[in-house]
């Protein structure tokens, strides 16, 4: 009897090998997968759902398992009606917890990249979380476009004040780093990978470093020191050309426009700056996640992610990868606050016809 066990467990022994040692549950799923064309939806039979009293109600994560462009969009618009539409839930958050303008999702028509995906839902609100980067420029220029179509945003929209902060200075340094890498592309040319690093580094910056009263004087010295670096390459800061958003979207090419100098830098931040205040859009965002728990029966929250799992820095295909976290463990950095395991719906999106990768 001791021989027939060991050789075929029992199902709570498979649970058991499986829990201590998942290794066996990836082989298993390996072989079936990729040897024998077996591929199924669902959890699988004996499946020890561990963590499933531990989630949190009417909670989603959205996550792309490929390259990006799977359409993730689409599926947390269709997601966030059917939490709506739930008897007793009286709101829904749809939280982005990693990328920038670096990437986009389409939601009736609006091409949204800061922006969530919840902006046209009357019963909902978006959280750019502190996991995101944010060219200040670039989020009024996106938020103008979306209220000609949805209307005033005020209430509807909040962006942490750790979220880091990208400027036109990062852009520039794309070009550098293109120049020192000697390759002929490389990023979007949107500054985010230049600012996730410098998030790392310690030397960028953040949402509450812009709104914080010395805020000129902090850019202005920063805006010396990052001038340095090109000098040696027998650049100006003032004079590399980076994307203009707002150009850009208005005559449906891109465009460029020169850095300029440090008080033109400083100004067009102050604008923006200006805006956001006026909008009294910044908040620490971990204390509304934290009162969210409070009554997960009357409201819904959907973490939506940008790139995917193929894009990803460790994991992905390098050089070609993101700079966030896409999978869904970036939910934790990104918020401060949720863990995979507090998320009762896990969906990862794939696209089957063809794969294809945005940028290089």
């Amino acid at each position: 009897m001791a021989l027939k066990e060991t050789l075929s467990p029992s199902l709570p022994q498979r649970q058991e090998q499986l829990f201590f040692h998942p290794e066996i549950g990836i082989e298993r799923d390996y072989n079936r997968i990729y040897k024998q064309d077996i591929v199924e939806v669902g959890w699988p039979q004996g499946a020890m759902r561990v963590f499933e009293h531990l989630a949190k109600n009417h909670t989603v994560a959205i996550v792309g398992i490929m390259l990006g462009d799977e359409g993730k969009g689409r599926f947390v618009d269709t997601k966030l009606e059917s939490i709506l539409a739930i008897p007793g839930v009286e709101m829904a958050i749809v939280v982005r917890f990693n990328g920038g303008n670096n990437s986009g999702h389409t939601v009736e028509g609006l091409d949204l990249h800061v922006v969530p995906s919840s902006i046209m839902h009357p019963q909902a609100v978006g959280i750019i979380d502190q996991g995101m980067v944010v060219h200040p420029e670039d989020f009024i220029t996106e938020v103008g476009y979306v209220e000609e179509v949805a209307g005033d945003t005020r209430g509807k929209l909040f962006l942490s004040e750790k979220a880091i902060v990208c400027t036109d200075i990062e852009r520039a340094e794309e070009v550098l780093n293109r120049i020192k890498s000697g390759a002929a592309k490389g990023g979007t040319g949107r500054g985010v990978a230049p600012s996730y690093a410098h998030n790392l580094d310690r030397t960028g910056k953040r949402v509450s470093d812009l709104m914080a009263e010395d805020w000129r004087e902090n850019f202005s010295k920063y805006y010396e020191q990052k001038q340095q670096d090109f000098s040696p390459y027998g650049m100006d800061l003032a004079d590399v050309l980076v994307p203009d958003f707002k150009s850009s979207r208005q005559n449906r090419r891109i465009i460029e426009r020169p850095l300029g100098t440090k008080e033109e830098f400083l100004d067009r931040l102050e604008n923006a700056r200006s805006w956001i205040i006026d909008r009294q859009m910044v908040t620490n965002t971990f204390f509304m996640h934290e009162s969210m728990l409070q009554d997960m029966n009357k409201r819904g929250v959907i973490f939506e992610g940008a790139q995917a799992q193929g894009l990803h820095s460790w994991l992905g295909t390098f050089p070609d990868v993101t700079a966030s976290d896409p999978s869904i463990a970036g939910i934790i950095s990104g918020t401060a606050l949720w863990r995979p395991q507090d998320i009762k719906e896990r969906i990862g999106v794939l696209k089957v016809p063809y794969t294809s990768s945005v940028g290089v």
